[in-house]
């Protein structure tokens, strides 16, 4: 069972950490405006302002 829980811990980090590179990666290729927008504020901030809503609202 521990096993288990290990398993969907790794694959919820894995896909946290893709989702992460995949939003950077629209961020730099985004309009001027909105890249000069969202470098004023912190990944938390933009949970925030509804930016972006992570799907663990936990943290």
């Amino acid at each position: 069972m521990i096993r288990h829980l290990k398993v969907a811990r790794d694959t919820a980090v894995k896909a946290r950490t893709q989702a992460m590179l995949a939003l950077k990666a629209i961020i730099v290729s985004a309009p001027a405006a909105l890249r000069e927008q969202l470098s004023r504020r912190s990944p938390a901030r933009w949970r925030l302002s509804g930016i972006w809503r992570p799907c663990d609202r936990g943290r």
